[in-house]
């Protein structure tokens, strides 16, 4: 039997290259007020589904 080459478990890591990375400045906050209505709508669309999915299984 021949004895096979060992490879290591942790590989070189690949060089650096790019850009460096950072965090995008800014409010990160902001999206969530994004889109007005978004909780009535939610609302009104959670309750239909109580009442209507309900009375459709019927």
């Amino acid at each position: 039997m021949t004895q096979r080459e060992h490879l290591p478990e942790v590989l070189p890591a690949p060089p650096e290259s790019g850009t460096e990375v950072r965090a995008v400045p800014g409010n990160p906050g902001t999206a969530a007020e994004s889109v007005p209505g978004r909780r009535p709508v939610a609302m009104l669309s959670g309750g239909l589904a109580v009442v209507v999915l309900p009375a459709l299984a019927r």
